[in-house]
């Protein structure tokens, strides 16, 4: 009594666990599949298979000989043993046109999943073939019965015994899991993916970090380059030749203004003159653009229209008010007595000043200097944001490989396919 208590509450032995590198997952797989037992399975049932499907054959060869018995030829009319016959015959020939398109397997060895599929395949086309012929011949099957009863069914019988191999091979294939084979075999092609993915992204922000690293430092020596040229006497220069050029600039403006405020106020006495003036292109220029006029003007050709402007201002030839034309001309008068020339040769002067101080700037080379280093360091900053962002979305991406979870799930599924307890290194 001891002893069935004991067996019936007997614990079962705990499965050793194999230890297996995530490298060497493949092969493993491979000869957990090539010792599966259902490749031994598959050997018995094909042969089981052309067994059956010789003596269909023989049998197949009998009923298309057979006579109808000397009882039944007295017995049956005529009219119903030809009937009989001809289904017979459609029984015969059915049958027989189903067996010689059985091609069963030429391959003797099954061991890996595409063996074990091309078997499948092999089962469910047979399964597909033996459903059509049964509805091709249920009608035959039942008419021959009545003359040739023996035959009939020992053939039946036989196509029955290939349907329960069928459906065998079936559940068997269900009970090894070959099915889910395949997906086991994905399962590892991505979790070695995983991980080679995973050794590339490593590598490839480790070497994107370097990179930072020595664009930083690229950076930070041209920054003390910077501030060395903004420290020395050259830059020194290079700035008290900037604030006079932008000295002579706003002198040059102010001068301009002048000129500009000078013919503004006698435009519309030029406009009038311009008429019935023999220098009418001249007054055009000033008209259109009085400041770009005058500095073409070197020789101030304009003091001579003014002079006859003023004599018809006088004869009242224009016909202006008297205020107005007073105005007019009191400042033809303001450029008869130099005011126009003093302009013209202060112009002069700041145009000369400018020249050899554009001269000086060209000469000291701090400003080309300055501009290059300003523009390495623009491009070093972007080049680092660029470097940083790519680094930022391959961290992203390492992050969501997630080999220990992919190994934990695979576990599982080796557990439920292959019933096999791993562990993976």
């Amino acid at each position: 009594m001891f002893k069935l208590l004991k067996n019936i509450f007997k614990t079962k032995e705990p499965t050793a666990v194999e230890e297996i590198n995530q490298d060497q997952l493949d092969r493993w797989l491979e000869n957990k599949i090539a010792d599966l037992e259902f490749k031994r399975y598959i050997n018995s049932y094909l042969k089981n298979i052309s067994e059956i499907r010789s003596e269909l054959k023989e049998k197949i060869k009998q009923l298309k000989e057979q006579q109808i018995s000397e009882t039944d030829q007295k017995q049956v009319q005529e009219r119903i043993k030809n009937i009989v016959i001809g289904h017979k015959n459609n029984y015969a020939r059915e049958t027989e046109q189903f067996i010689e398109a059985i091609n069963p397997l030429k391959k003797t060895e099954f061991k890996t999943i595409e063996d074990y599929q091309e078997a499948i395949s092999f089962n469910e086309n047979l399964d597909k073939e033996l459903d059509h012929l049964a509805k091709r011949t249920a009608k035959s099957y039942q008419a021959a019965q009545h003359l040739f009863f023996e035959t009939v069914e020992s053939i039946f019988k036989q196509l029955g015994e290939l349907n329960k191999l069928v459906k065998s091979f079936s559940d068997q294939s269900k009970r090894y899991n070959i099915d889910q084979l395949k997906n086991l075999e994905e399962s590892i092609l991505k979790l070695d993916h995983d991980l080679e993915r995973k050794e590339i992204l490593t590598e490839e922000i480790r070497k994107k970090k370097e990179n930072i690293s020595k664009k930083e430092k690229e950076k930070h020596d041209e920054e003390e380059k910077l501030s060395t040229l903004i420290e020395s006497k050259d830059y020194l220069e290079y700035q008290k030749l900037n604030e006079e050029n932008s000295r002579l600039e706003k002198q040059y403006k102010e001068l301009e203004y002048k000129i500009f405020s000078f013919f503004s106020k006698i435009n519309k006495a030029l406009k009038k003159y311009e008429r019935i003036s023999l220098d009418n292109k001249l007054i055009k220029k000033y008209l259109d653009n009085n400041i770009e006029a005058f500095w073409s003007d070197t020789e101030l050709k304009i003091l001579s229209v003014l002079k006859r402007l003023k004599n018809s201002l006088i004869k009242d030839s224009l016909q202006f008010e008297d205020k107005i034309k007073k105005k007019f001309i009191e400042m033809i008068e303001q450029a008869e007595q130099g005011y126009l020339q003093e302009l013209s040769v202060e112009g002069k002067k700041l145009k000369e000043k400018k020249e050899s101080l554009s001269k000086k700037i060209e000469k000291n080379k701090t400003a080309s200097e300055l501009e290059r280093i300003r523009a390495k360091i623009d491009n070093l900053k972007t080049e680092i944001e660029k470097i940083r962002s790519d680094s930022l979305l391959s961290e992203e991406k390492l992050r969501k490989i997630n080999l220990e979870k992919s190994k934990e799930d695979l576990n599982k599924m080796i557990k439920e396919v292959l019933d096999i307890e791993i562990k993976i290194n």
